[in-house]
């Protein structure tokens, strides 16, 4: 029997991972929002182009607000009985618990009373107590707007990225838009060494950060020439617009672009082709 997720993507990408998880044997999307999608699988999914993964547990339509959700919560109770709480890993301290308001992808903040008569009736249903740091289990309320209100449990979560990578997530998303085989490295553009390592025209697809400024920009580009065989397929993160640089760098044709938000920023992702 097929359950609810709800997962979140970077905001922009969200048709691109719609149409992957749609791929996916045994998985049926429902739909996407801003930086997230709904999907029913047969089982817990472990997709690398997903970021936070949760389990639906109760969806409401026509909420005005969250307030009005966890009223509708409370009344319901039809969803203690789906929660996994006895897959957490019991502690010394027992299992412990919050819950994460969000608009959109926006923390909100809720009436007090209602939530601690939630926190109560699922303390009383599981016997998980209340941490607000650092808990063992995460359930998020999320209003994602007039389409739906889902109230979730966390399953897994993004790690966290070391400076000036390529965030998992955003590396899966880009090999599948360059074509690349599941599990391929994503190519550093910005190592010049290694890429002067690889010989003319040798390379299916490219996926990688462009450096910034204009110059180095244009530099990469022939370098993404080279590297790839005529009709290669490359996906290019850019922290610029970087269609002049395209323009000037024969041989490279734009098939896409993605104006994406990473860390308050705007980024391009484009995908191009060598002719």
């Amino acid at each position: 029997m097929k359950r609810n997720f709800y997962a979140t993507c970077i905001p922009g990408l969200e048709g691109v991972v719609e149409g992957l998880l749609r791929r996916e044997p045994g998985v049926v999307a429902e739909w996407s929002v801003e930086g997230a999608v709904l999907f029913r699988a047969d089982q817990t999914p472990n997709f690398s182009y997903l970021h936070n993964v949760f389990l639906v547990l109760h969806t409401m339509r026509g909420v005005p607000n969250l307030d009005a959700a966890i009223k509708k919560l409370l009344v319901a109770g039809d969803w203690l009985d789906r929660m996994p709480f006895d897959q957490v890993e019991q502690t010394e301290a027992g299992r412990r618990f919050r819950i994460v308001t969000m608009q959109h992808d926006q923390l909100a903040t809720v009436n007090m009373r209602y939530l601690s008569l939630l926190e109560q009736v699922i303390h009383n249903h599981t016997g998980m107590s209340v941490r607000r740091e650092r808990p063992d289990v995460e359930l998020w309320l999320i209003r994602c707007g007039e389409r739906a209100t889902v109230f979730t449990w966390r399953l897994t979560t993004g790690r966290a990225d070391k400076t000036g990578a390529i965030r998992a997530d955003l590396r899966a998303v880009m090999a599948a838009l360059a074509g690349a085989p599941k599990g391929s490295v994503v190519y550093n553009l910005l190592d010049g060494a290694a890429c002067a390592r690889v010989a003319d025209g040798s390379l299916l697809t490219v996926a990688g950060r462009l450096p910034a400024g204009g110059t180095e920009i244009r530099a990469a580009l022939r370098e993404v020439w080279r590297m790839l065989v005529p009709q290669g397929r490359a996906a290019l993160l850019a922290a610029e617009d970087m269609g002049v640089a395209l323009d000037q760098t024969p041989g490279l044709t734009a098939q896409e672009r993605y104006p994406l938000r990473i860390g308050g920023r705007l980024h391009h992702l484009w995908v191009i082709t060598k002719d």
